[in-house]
């Protein structure tokens, strides 16, 4: 596996009681608190380690707007954006994947290019 990006939207579950934990196919529960999620995985050590130094740039470009988190995981970077309810849910997907799909570009090619 190469750099490789996963693109969601995970929010969570308002009354865990009716939500049963097994692997069959459930009706929805409602939920709040809804993030979109971009995650950039790489599996190659060396070039994980230079992705979380760019993690590290993506951090203080990003951070300043704070509708944005980054977290780090051990195969990668997650970087996270708060949902707004109140406007057009396909419309915001669409704009988070074009935008996760930029950074996850721009990465690649430096990453690439080692």
């Amino acid at each position: 596996m190469a750099i490789d990006l996963f693109i969601s939207m995970k929010a969570d579950t308002i009354q865990e009681s009716l939500y049963i934990k097994c692997n069959m196919m459930q009706m929805p529960t409602a939920q709040t608190n809804p993030f979109f999620i971009a995650e950039i995985r790489e599996d190659q050590a060396e070039k994980l380690e230079m992705l979380f130094r760019y993690e590290d740039l993506l951090r203080t470009k990003l951070i300043k707007d704070k509708k944005y988190i980054i977290e780090r995981t051990d195969i990668g970077i997650k970087i996270k954006k708060k949902v707004d309810e109140n406007k057009d849910y396909m419309e915001e997907w669409d704009e988070w994947t074009e935008f996760s799909e930029m950074i996850f570009n721009q990465l690649k090619k430096v990453l690439e290019e080692d």
